[in-house]
C-alpha cells in the first residue's frame, strides 16, 4: 500500500479504504496510518471481523466459514462499492477483489499473490495430455476468454459459439493457450469456469457457472518429442495450489460487450 501510494503526485491527497474480516490486519494498518497523518485511512468500524486462525473443529476461523446475515452482505457490497471508486487496488484472491474489478475495469490491481502455483508456466510448454492446433467453441451461446489459466484471473474477451481458434499448444489444468492471447477451458465440470448466458435484453448477456464441453478439436492434435517418454505426475502442493486459486464472485454479474468480428472485449 505504502509503494501504491508513493507514486502519487506531489500534492496530491492520498486516501487509503481499508476492506478486510481480519481484526488483526485492520489493528495494524490503524497504528500504520494514525489519524492527523499524511495518509488518510478509512475503515468501516461496524463490520464482522474474526481474529483468524483455527476454530475446535479444525475449520478455518475465517468470517466467510460461518454463517452469513443479510447485515454481512450488505457490508461487502458497500466495500465493494467504495473500493471501486479508487485508482487502485491492493489485494489478495478473493470474491470482492474479483467483483471490484468488474464493477471498475479501469482500476489498477496490485495483487499480493499468484492465482497459479510456481513452475505452471514450464508444465504448461510440456503438457502430458493431447493439444490441437485448432479449437472450436460448442458452448452457446459463448464462453470468457481469461487472462491467465485461472477463473480467479481477469476476464480480457468472449468467443461465441461456433467460432474457431488456434492455440499455441500449451495447457494447464484443463485450460489451453490461444495463440491471440488468453486462455479457455476445455470443460466446464468441477471448475469455477464462467459463461455467456443468454439474456432478454439485445446487446446484453449475463454470466453463469460453465458444465459441460466448452470446446470441440478442430484440428491436428501437437506432436511433442516427448510424448512417447514417461513423465512425472504434476506435484501434488502445484496441483492444490492451483485448485485454491479458483474465485468465484456473485452467482450473477451483468456485462456489456462491445462488438468484434472475433471477439468482444468486456468495457
Amino acid at each position: 500500500a505504502r509503494a501504491v501510494l508513493a507514486t502519487a503526485e506531489p500534492g496530491q491527497p492520498q486516501v487509503l479504504f481499508l476492506a478486510t474480516d481480519c481484526l488483526q490486519a485492520a489493528a495494524e494498518f490503524r497504528a500504520a496510518f494514525p489519524k492527523g497523518g499524511k495518509v488518510q485511512l478509512c475503515c468501516r468500524a461496524e463490520v464482522k471481523r474474526s481474529e483468524g486462525g483455527v476454530r475446535p473443529d479444525g475449520i478455518d476461523n475465517e468470517v466467510h466459514r460461518g454463517p452469513c446475515e443479510v447485515v454481512d452482505a450488505e457490508d461487502a457490497l458497500v466495500d465493494a462499492i467504495c473500493l471501486s471508486r479508487c485508482s487502485d487496488l491492493v489485494c489478495m484472491d478473493s470474491n470482492l477483489s474479483i467483483f471490484v474489478s468488474l464493477l471498475s475495469p479501469e482500476i489498477q490491481l496490485h495483487a499480493l499473490s499468484s492465482v497459479l502455483p510456481p513452475g505452471w508456466e514450464e508444465i504448461a510448454s510440456r503438457p502430458a495430455e493431447p493439444v490441437h492446433s485448432a479449437y472450436r467453441v460448442v458452448y452457446s451461446p459463448g464462453v470468457f476468454v481469461s487472462e491467465l489459466p485461472s477463473s480467479a484471473s481477469e476476464l480480457i474477451g468472449t468467443l461465441m459459439y461456433g467460432q474457431q481458434f488456434l492455440t499455441t499448444g500449451r495447457l494447464w489444468d484443463g485450460w489451453v493457450e490461444l495463440l491471440d492471447g488468453g486462455w479457455l477451458r476445455l470443460r466446464g465440470e468441477n471448475s469455477s469456469c464462467w459463461a455467456l448466458a443468454d439474456d432478454a435484453n439485445p446487446g446484453s448477456f449475463s454470466m453463469r457457472r460453465a458444465s459441460g464441453q466448452l470446446l470441440e478439436a478442430d484440428g491436428p492434435r501437437i506432436l511433442r518429442s516427448w510424448d512417447h517418454q514417461p513423465r512425472a505426475s504434476l506435484p501434488p502442493a502445484a496441483v492444490l495450489a492451483a485448485r485454491r486459486s479458483s474465485c468465484i464472485f456473485s452467482t450473477w454479474a451483468r456485462v456489456r460487450l462491445a462488438a468484434h468480428p472475433n471477439r468482444r472485449t468486456l468495457r
